[in-house]
């Protein structure tokens, strides 16, 4: 927090507001990780096991076959039948698992508020992975956006300048904050008006 600390310092100094700001947001990726970055990281981690429980399931599976085929009771050609029939489900469990963690990684950066709940508002059959991007989901994000916009988080801005809805300048009174007044500020002030 030295960094912050020494930027902060420059209040004193005569700096403004704007030029301790740009300081700030040079200095501050150097110091902390977009959450974005931990909640890819998160995912992938997450992903990552679901990937190994499926191999290991996979596993168990052929050394049940291997075990059926030494003791008897399955002939080799069963026994290959079994192994590739196990290799092709993992094989398939997997990429269809890869392209859910892909849309759910995708629907978190496009700001949705409940995955789950968006998920079933889209038509995943249409949506396919072409290495690491995703084919028919952003037209399909969009369109939720703006038909169900509640999903996702929307970020407002609120103008403190310029004119007020009359088209006039914006008086002094208009940038009283009264929630951080005492009762005899907020009292006098109303005894302006």
């Amino acid at each position: 927090m030295e960094w912050l600390k020494n930027i902060l310092s420059g209040i004193a100094g005569g700096k403004t507001a704007e030029e301790i700001e740009k300081e700030i947001s040079v200095e501050l990726p150097k110091h902390y990780k977009p959450a974005k970055d931990f909640n890819d990281r998160g995912q992938t981690i997450e992903d990552l096991k679901k990937e190994v429980d499926t191999l290991k399931k996979s596993k168990e599976d052929i050394q049940t076959e291997y075990d059926n085929f030494k003791k008897g009771a399955i002939s080799q050609a069963d026994y290959e039948s079994k192994v590739s029939e196990i290799e092709t489900n993992a094989a398939k469990t997997l990429a269809a698992e890869k392209v859910n963690n892909a849309i759910d990684i995708a629907l978190m950066n496009a700001g949705t508020r409940n995955v789950k709940a968006t998920k079933a508002l889209l038509n995943l059959d249409n949506v396919k992975l072409d290495g690491t991007n995703l084919i028919g989901l952003n037209d399909q994000l969009e369109a939720l956006k703006k038909s169900d916009a509640y999903l996702f988080n929307v970020t407002t801005t609120v103008n403190k300048g310029g004119s007020s809805k009359d088209g006039t300048k914006p008086s002094e009174e208009d940038d009283i904050d009264y929630d951080e007044m005492s009762d005899e500020e907020y009292f006098a002030a109303m005894n302006k008006k």
